[in-house]
């Protein structure tokens, strides 16, 4: 199943600004169109600009989400401030986050105590992407690919919202079956060392038919990202147990400052 999400141009009904969704089958040969742009005496349609998102969102949740006339949010959620030190608090010890621009896309680096963590980013039509990961855990120094890159983020986004991606992970030559859940929890009220933050709760559950299983909360804030998260991984052998052991399977982030760098 496809989503494609249009955009209203112009869309001025009664002083409210409505979205128009349009679903289509797998062969996009078929489509079903909503619009709630409605006044109370008229019912005007504005010229659509429409985008492509795989999704796997139910039509019924569109529409509960049109009839609520839910908020709208966007790329102000999720700024790619290259050159930017985010410095955080964690049950690890004080790490940091860094972004560095590449020439297809950026790239999110986070440092710990006994871990480091990247990822290779791409946006592309409002879809932020994971072509590829990188993490060391104590010893261990892993690397992930992926051949149809992984939704991160599709935006604009709403409460309530979910999709999911299906698809393969490279790892050391193995193919392995993995799959992202994603969805968009209510809005929150947060109190971080940097300060206090209206925060949208991003949840995300993969997991791998190697066994391996990693389920986040981020409370991402308005023109900063990320200032808070919980992770919480599960997996199997040797090298999990002995990140289990060091306490390396549950991770805390609260947001301490910004830095220049």
């Amino acid at each position: 199943m496809g989503l494609r999400y249009a955009s209203l141009l112009n869309p001025r009904t009664a002083g409210i600004i409505v979205p128009v969704i349009i679903f289509s089958g797998d062969d996009l040969s078929f489509s079903r169109v909503m619009i709630m742009a409605i006044s109370k005496k008229q019912i005007i349609i504005s010229l659509l600009v429409i985008l492509y998102f795989p999704s796997t969102d139910s039509l019924a949740q569109i529409e509960k989400n049109l009839l609520n006339n839910k908020t709208l949010y966007g790329k102000e959620y999720y700024p790619i401030n290259a050159g930017l030190k985010l410095v955080y608090n964690t049950n690890l010890g004080e790490g940091y986050c860094i972004i560095d621009s590449l020439e297809n896309g950026f790239k999110l680096s986070y440092t710990l105590p006994g871990i480091v963590y990247a990822q290779y980013l791409e946006l592309k039509d409002n879809v932020v992407l994971v072509t590829k990961a990188e993490n060391k855990i104590l010893l261990w120094q892993n690397e992930y690919f992926y051949p149809s890159p992984i939704p991160r983020l599709i935006m604009p986004f709403t409460v309530e919202q979910k999709w999911s991606w299906s698809g393969i992970e490279i790892y050391k030559n193995d193919s392995i079956s993995t799959i992202v859940e994603v969805e968009i929890l209510e809005q929150e009220y947060i109190s971080t060392p940097a300060g206090n933050f209206y925060c949208i709760p991003v949840s995300t559950n993969i997991i791998s038919a190697d066994g391996t299983e990693k389920r986040s909360i981020e409370w991402l804030a308005k023109n900063i990202g990320l200032v808070k998260a919980n992770i919480k991984m599960k997996g199997t052998g040797i090298p999990f147990l002995i990140q289990k052991l060091f306490g390396l399977d549950e991770i805390n982030f609260e947001l301490k400052e910004i830095r220049n760098y």
